[in-house]
């Protein structure tokens, strides 16, 4: 109760610190970073050794631990906060898949149930017309729809007319006399009997190409979607082992010439990091792409089964007009529970699509010290990714001579296998064919397919090479990989079955049994290239602190060993798997849990007592932050101009004169003053009267008067 209530107040001084500078940062990664500062011990010097499990803080110390942490939060390239997010925000977005599930599950099943209330609570009385039959019979046929799960047939008239065939092949209306005189809990097998039946008819329509309309879409429709899925998975994951690899081999890289000691060290501690965050995102992806293959192989199985059915049937009906009723339906019935049970793993399947959708935008979010693309396109030009500062103060061998080493490291002695204790099983795998083959190898091994020698000497991510063989431990049942023959050798030296049960007795959190082997595990090189004779007086003192003496305590000395390297960097207890009784703190699910309520946060607010308007300042602005943005105002303000334009429209506005110069009276007058006229032509008829002896005659008359020449 003290956790949670001081991780809350933390939570809550960290928000409010975010908030007031601009940053926003999920409570989920709040809780479960101030959960592993508290593994780490980093907060000892400013609490005084208390701890947050202990008792609740004073406010004081909240404040200063709120400080530390949130400042801690806002480093923009830091592969631990990316860790520790993936690790928090796919436990959330599990949580959050999980509860969309169980409330589509839960609708569900509450719809059917309704339905279903409704036909069993019908009465049975000898005066039910024949329209209250068709009514119930209609209501059976729409709760065979929901409870199937057959969309279609609720908006589609041709599916929902298959559908009600079925219903009157198997549940006529004049049975439905009969079935009012049972009682509730007949009705209630009968109509969840009736369901799968006809569930089983229209599959088999849909296998004899004469129907299957009210189906959902078949599982071959699934399936690109799911091998698309699987693709990305792999070459993610693909990209996550290279990047452990590479970081792994800086670890152990030498100094560059040049480089001080204090660099070589900060870049070997980047290194560090930036493999634990590539490793828990190859972890992450592994589990999706495991439970993906499951998902596939359970929905591929379920398909094949229900197709054995179908063909049953259609040999059990073949050519007949007409079957017996308890020769198909129990088949019908069957076929119906296995569709019931394929849908259930195809509606998971977009789950998994979502999950990954979630962890592909978690992934990375720092800056790396190796990009893995050798050059990138910027403006139309190539750029070249060159390594960062760190990278530069080491040197690693080159890719091929990396490849080289560990197919040497991996390449079995003469004599292999060999002996193993007892309480220990060697298990030989063959060669994997490739990076893909590999780690799908990987994903049946114990800590997250990681060898359990590097990380007790070193606390080294090497990841497993299984063509090297696997160690089954009998006591614990873990099957642990490791990353050179060496390294096998060397466990299986150390481990005694007596230490093994022991281990197993004890757990992880006996601090009791580890007094005596604590003293050997300081004592330990660090051997980083993994490899140590057994026949030296090394290689056995290494092998004693890894696996233990012959004479007991060896698998606890182990275990024991990775808890410690666990409790030192806490971020690794999800990636291999330990358990969370290490420590109160490690609990992803309480974090969740505690953060899944309603976050109170406290802010300020005052009102006034008496209600003077003369002592009121409403301008009053009490937050700092406020007063700062009307600053920046106020200063801008300053750098503007008043700038006007004058319109057409808008002279009504001013007071203004216009000044014009009117046309002068003025005449002009010329030398001479003439005009011209176009002679006129006229024509009459003489002789129209007079004497018979008289003749016509056309007069013709051209008057050219007023001419200039008559002036």
């Amino acid at each position: 109760m003290a956790l949670e209530d001081n991780v809350k107040r933390l939570v809550s001084e960290v928000t409010r610190l975010n908030r007031e500078a601009g940053v926003e940062v999920d409570p989920n990664v709040i809780a479960y970073m101030a959960c592993l500062k508290e593994v780490e011990k980093a907060w000892e010097e400013v609490t005084g050794g208390a701890s947050i499990t202990s008792g609740p803080f004073e406010p004081p110390l909240i404040a200063k631990l709120g400080a530390l942490l949130s400042s801690e939060l806002r480093a923009t390239s830091s592969p631990y906060l990316a860790a520790a997010k993936l690790q928090v925000m796919m436990e959330v977005e599990f949580k959050r898949q999980r509860a969309a599930v169980d409330v589509e599950t839960e609708e569900h099943a509450e719809s059917a149930d309704m339905l279903a209330r409704s036909i069993i609570s019908t009465p049975s009385t000898r005066s039910t017309t024949v329209a209250q039959s068709e009514r119930l019979h209609r209501q059976v046929v729409e709760y065979v729809c929901v409870k199937s799960r057959l969309g279609p047939a609720i908006a589609d008239e041709t599916a929902r007319e298959e559908v009600r065939a079925a219903v009157e092949s198997v549940f006529p209306l004049s049975a439905l006399a009969r079935f009012l005189t049972l009682g509730e809990a007949e009705r209630t097998h009968q109509i969840e009997e009736l369901a799968r039946i006809c569930l089983g008819i229209c599959l088999y329509n849909r296998h004899t190409g004469q129907g299957g309309y009210a189906l959902p879409p078949a599982s071959s429709s699934y399936v690109p979607q799911a091998q698309r899925l699987a693709r990305d998975l792999t070459r993610h994951s693909v990209d996550a082992l290279a990047d452990v690899r590479l970081l792994s081999a800086y670890q152990v890289g030498h100094d560059a010439p040049g480089a001080s000691p204090e660099d070589a060290a900060a870049a070997r501690a980047r290194a560090g990091a930036e493999a634990l965050a590539c490793a828990q995102a190859l972890s992450t992806l592994q589990q999706l792409s495991a439970d993906l293959a499951a998902g596939l192989d359970a929905a591929q199985q379920l398909e094949e089964e229900t197709q054995h059915v179908l063909e049953v049937v259609s040999a059990e009906v073949g050519s007949s007009a007409a079957v017996q009723k308890d020769a198909v339906f129990p088949l019908f019935e069957r076929a119906g529970k296995l569709h019931v049970a394929l849908g259930e793993e195809l509606r998971l399947l977009v789950v998994r699509q979502r999950l990954f959708d979630a962890a592909s935008s978690l992934l990375g979010g720092y800056d790396a010290m190796v990009p893995r693309a050798g050059s990138i396109s910027v403006n139309g030009k190539k750029t070249t990714l060159k390594p960062s500062p760190a990278a530069r103060a080491l040197t690693v061998a080159s890719v091929a001579e990396r490849a080289a080493d560990d197919a040497a490291a991996a390449a079995p002695p003469p004599d292999w296998p060999p002996p193993v204790p007892d309480g220990l099983e060697f298990v030989a795998v063959p060669a994997s064919e490739g990076d893909a083959d590999l780690l799908h190898m990987l994903q049946g091994l114990s800590l997250g397919g990681f060898c359990p020698v590097a990380l007790a000497k070193s606390g080294l991510l090497r990841p497993a090479a299984p063509s090297v063989g696997l160690l089954r431990e009998h006591a614990s049942g873990q099957l642990l990989g490791f990353f050179s023959a060496a390294a096998l050798a060397e466990y299986a030296a150390g481990y005694s079955s007596e230490g093994a049960a022991s281990s197993a007795r004890a757990g992880a959190t006996d601090s009791t049994a580890a007094d005596g082997a604590g003293a050997a595990t300081e004592s330990v090189a660090v051997d980083e290239e993994g490899g140590a004779e057994g026949g030296t007086e090394a290689g056995a003192a290494s092998a004693q602190a890894v696996g233990g003496s012959s004479g007991g305590g060896g698998g606890g000395v182990l275990s024991r060993r990775l808890d410690e390297v666990v409790l030192e960097r806490p971020l690794l207890w999800r990636l291999l798997g330990r358990s969370d009784e290490l420590h109160p703190a490690l609990s992803l699910q309480a974090v969740v849990d505690a953060m899944s309520g309603p976050l109170k946060v406290d802010f300020a607010s005052q009102t006034p007592t008496h209600f003077v308007e003369k002592h009121i300042d409403y301008t009053y602005e009490w937050n700092e932050w406020a007063l700062r943005r009307r600053a920046l105002a106020l200063a801008n303000l300053r750098q503007k101009r008043t700038h006007s334009t004058q319109t057409a429209q808008s002279h009504y506005k001013r007071d203004g004169d216009t000044q014009v110069w009117l046309p002068k009276a003025a005449t002009v007058q010329t030398c001479v003053d003439k005009g011209q006229a176009m002679p006129k032509k006229l024509q009459y008829v003489q002789g129209l009267r007079g004497a018979p002896a008289t003749k016509m005659h056309v007069v013709r008359l051209e008057l050219d008067l007023g001419q200039p020449h008559q002036h």
